[in-house]
């Protein structure tokens, strides 16, 4: 799938697993309702401070870790496993292909550096004015539902102004 078709698709909604929107909007909400059952984390916070949600994921499935565990380093090393930069040089993450529908996705497109902002070196400005329209669209009713707003800037935080 090319680029452009790929963005036109997410811009709307659609995507093979379902409408991208309605999932997160309706997963968001059950974390509101149900924190203890739903954890909603955000890539830009986790990648900013990866052992606190280490932890708090942790926590969260019922495993804490133990202050013998912290002292030893456990957290530092669980989050050095699940790197960027571990995961994305497992060989069984290079090779093959993954099928969703009608769409075949190349392993190797999983990742490309996963930094924070990278969408600039792919996507047009004009293109992430797009994505951020289309972020304030669909999400506009979550300023409504919560106190909190860093869940809707969090999303387009990254994104240019939209006229």
């Amino acid at each position: 799938m090319e680029l452009n078709e790929s963005f036109k698709m997410y811009c709307e909604g659609c995507c093979p697993s379902g409408p991208v929107w309605e999932h997160n909007l309706e997963y968001w909400k059950e974390s509101q309702q149900w924190p203890e059952k739903v954890l909603f984390l955000k890539y830009d916070e986790m990648m900013a401070a990866p052992e606190k949600y280490t932890k708090k994921l942790a926590e969260f499935i019922g495993c804490p870790f133990t202050a013998e565990e912290e002292r030893e380093k456990v957290v530092e090393e669980v989050v050095r496993l699940c790197s960027f930069e571990k995961l994305s040089g497992l060989k069984v993450n290079k090779n093959g292909s993954l099928s969703s529908g009608k769409y075949t996705f190349e392993k190797l497109d999983f990742f490309r550096n996963g930094k924070v902002g990278d969408w600039s070196n792919y996507l047009m400005p004009e293109m992430g004015k797009q994505l951020t329209a289309s972020l304030r669209r669909n999400f506009r009713v979550l300023v409504s539902l919560s106190t909190n707003h860093d869940f809707v800037s969090g999303y387009w935080s990254h994104f240019p102004r939209s006229g």
